[in-house]
């Protein structure tokens, strides 16, 4: 389904335009902070705003460099700022824009930020605005900062208005600016969102047990069970609750709710994922205190009284991942490292959440999706648009000097098919040298071809952060060489969820897009609904964010039908996460990765031994 969209641009109507600088024809580039370097055809032009020597007045058509002429636009938005003693802030390091302030309080500033854009499909350069609230360094993270994020709204609960508000927001800052910050020149920017064409890819179907399909995780699985359920025959998969001694009331809340037994929100492991809770799959663990030595005999005893079962402990802790302490995170990273040592996938749960009853019977279900995925279960798949295609999805960290300079580096990447089933976990990279990353992930990509060359025909790179050019090289090189001697196809894909890019959809009162919209910025750069209005309904149950930005950065000749499968192979596997029903709506190829670097430069960072880690039940939900 096609339909029309407004995007937050401020669309230049007349964008075949031209206009003079200053400029020099060089032989190369050179650093030069007073010129702005662009290649237009064969020749490398300097240019400027002012006339040195050598310099001559050039005038440019504003589509010879896109480059060129969002530089000029930028520089022109700021003469105007400073023409009308507007205040802003400029920045020219990724990405040229200029934030303006619109409001300041004792927790931050709101801020409307502005940058010149080029829509490569609409051929219209423009303005993108959108609004941002900037915390003051000494104050801590609060609900205040997340209802002037727009997080939350005014009383403090999700803030399913999210849309509105930002579109209040940006409208209330034009209408107070517009005539002071977009009269450039001889410029026609339009006082009006840019209309953009947007279309549908399908919605995420699953598959559970004997290959029943649903478009609900939570209804398929109550309906049908689980896709893959966990082998109860032996009686070899078990839980085992671990609590303080004087805490044991909560284990049997806890398990009462797993059974089911509690909560209406809850039918029970049995009922939902086919393991049944009883005197045989459960174990319980007193200790006096949480600590390395009591932690090791509790795995000591285990071990000793179920040498072969898979067993997944359950611990009940004083704390949560909010409101712990320095010592007690420590303590939380030393303990699931002891875990995985012993090669057990361990699941933690704060007494805090248990006591409370209004948060254990929402959480209980995600709980139990966890530790069902932990004994090796598979609750569910989604229904893949691209058949025999492994992905591998990249995520990286860093241990970084009090200076910011790096200190260390990690990559791991997660092998999932298209289907979401979790097939393991690489190492690519553990070094204090950033430079060994594109050579450890070319080796690694030839090893992970080579060993699922029997099952794949397609291996799709997911990766969150922009890969530097001198390393894409080696790694397009590498992807280059296995083509020549293959029938395979590659592409590299890469999410952006940090950009300022917004659409509204005037059609619903919530201006929010259907789930799984597309809007086309340029032939290979994409925004993305992993999550939006759902098809059928008018109201939204919970804030819905900003669409992904999806760029395809390999190869170059890659056909659009082909582009258009793997963008829909992504929205299926933001379907494909464990940690819950309907949890975290980004691709799993991309969350469990950086899941993984996080908890690797954890170890690190406590100085915690190097772990095999790369043939475990998915232990990281």
């Amino acid at each position: 389904m096609e339909k029309e969209l407004h995007i937050n641009i401020l669309p230049i109507q007349n964008s075949n335009f031209t206009f003079s600088l200053f400029s020099k024809i060089y032989p190369t580039y050179e650093n030069n902070p007073l010129v702005y370097f662009t290649r237009i055809k064969e020749a490398i032009y300097g240019v400027s705003f002012t006339a040195y020597d050598d310099f001559k007045k050039t005038d440019f058509d504003s589509f010879a460099s896109t480059e060129l002429t969002k530089w000029y636009l930028y520089n022109l938005l700021k003469e105007n700022c400073k023409r009308n003693s507007i205040a802003y802030n400029e920045f020219d390091k990724f990405q040229r824009c200029i934030d303006i302030k619109i409001n300041e309080d004792d927790f931050g500033q709101e801020i409307v930020t502005i940058t010149p854009v080029y829509v490569n499909s609409k051929k219209i350069f423009g303005f993108v605005l959108n609004y941002k609230f900037i915390k003051n360094e000494n104050v801590p993270f609060s609900r205040e900062i997340q209802i002037r994020s727009l997080s939350l709204d005014r009383n403090g609960n999700e803030n399913k208005n999210y849309y509105i508000d930002k579109y209040n927001k940006i409208d209330f800052f034009l209408k107070k600016n517009y005539k002071s910050i977009f009269s450039l020149d001889d410029l026609n920017i339009s006082q009006s969102f840019l209309q953009i064409a947007s279309s549908s890819l399908e919605t995420k179907k699953y598959q559970f047990g004997n290959a029943n399909v649903n478009n609900s995780q939570f209804q398929g699985i109550r309906n049908f069970g689980p896709y893959l359920p966990v082998n109860t025959t032996d009686g070899s998969h078990k839980i085992c609750f671990v609590y303080r001694n004087n805490e044991k009331n909560y284990s049997y809340k806890l398990y009462h709710a797993l059974l089911g037994k509690t909560y209406p929100t809850f039918s029970g492991m049995e009922k939902m994922f086919h393991f049944a809770l009883n005197k045989d799959s459960v174990l319980g663990e007193g200790i006096a205190d949480y600590s390395i030595e009591n932690i090791k005999n509790v795995i000591q005893h285990i071990k000793e009284k179920n040498p072969t079962d898979l067993v997944v402990p359950v611990l009940i802790v004083p704390w949560s991942k909010e409101d712990a302490s320095e010592e007690q995170q420590k303590l939380y990273f030393e303990l699931k490292h002891l875990f995985l040592i012993n090669h057990m996938a361990s699941q933690f749960i704060s007494i805090d959440k248990i006591i409370n009853d209004n948060i254990l019977k929402w959480s209980v279900s995600s709980l139990a999706i966890q530790i069902f995925s932990k004994l090796g279960g598979s609750p569910w798949v989604v229904i893949p648009k691209t058949s025999n295609c492994l992905i591998i999805g990249i995520g990286q960290a860093y241990q970084q000097h009090e200076d910011s300079s790096i200190k260390k580096f990690f990559s791991y990447s997660i092998l999932t098919d298209t289907t979401g089933l979790f097939k393991g976990i690489k190492i690519l990279a553990n070094e204090n040298n950033k430079d060994d990353y594109a050579m450890n992930l070319s080796k690694s990509l030839k090893e992970i071809v080579n060993s699922y060359s029997n099952s794949y025909d397609s291996f799709v790179i997911h990766t969150s952060f922009r890969i530097n050019k001198k390393d894409m090289e080696i790694i397009k090189k590498a992807l280059d060489e296995i083509k020549q001697d293959s029938k395979f196809n590659f592409a590299i894909l890469r999410f952006d969820d940090r950009h300022d890019y917004l659409c509204f959809d005037s059609s619903f009162n919530s201006l929010v897009p259907l789930e799984s919209t597309k809007v086309e910025l340029s032939y290979k750069n994409y925004l993305i609904w992993f999550e939006g209005q759902q098809y059928g309904q008018f109201t939204i149950r919970h804030r819905i964010g900003s669409p992904m930005r999806v760029f395809v950065d390999y190869p170059n000749d890659i056909n659009r039908g082909r582009i258009i499968d793997y963008l829909q192979d992504a929205i299926n596997l933001s379907g494909a996460n464990w940690r819950g029903f309907n949890a975290k709506s980004i691709p799993v190829s991309l969350l469990y990765a950086q899941l993984i670097s996080h908890f690797i430069s954890e170890f690190d960072r406590y100085n915690l031994d190097k772990i095999n880690i790369e043939n475990l039940t998915p232990w990281f939900l």
